[in-house]
């Protein structure tokens, strides 16, 4: 066994995780910019919209404030598509 469970606690489990997902979520994002690949740009996208509305789940139980990130994230895609469609102007999508 590479480690037992009492030589890690879930605090470091959980951190670690998480910045393996938002590393994978950078070399999305990087991928799909680098090589005009709209799949991995956007999935990278979501993986970091997914861990936020989760740390959002964790700590906020208020509607207003449900109501305030629900937007947030609506804007982010529009931004981010409205960023895609800057970066790659004339790239045609394949089916």
């Amino acid at each position: 066994m590479l480690f037992h469970s009492a030589d890690i606690d879930s605090e470091t489990s959980a951190l670690t995780v998480n910045a393996m997902l938002i590393g994978i979520a950078v070399s999305y994002l990087y991928f799909g910019l680098t090589y005009y690949i709209k799949s991995y740009y956007f999935s990278g996208i979501v993986i970091i919209l997914a861990l936020l509305f989760l740390r959002y789940l964790d700590y906020f139980e208020n509607y207003l404030v449900a109501g305030l990130i629900f937007i947030f994230f609506g804007c982010s895609l529009l931004f981010f598509n409205k960023l895609w469609e800057k970066k790659a102007p004339n790239f045609k999508e394949t089916q």
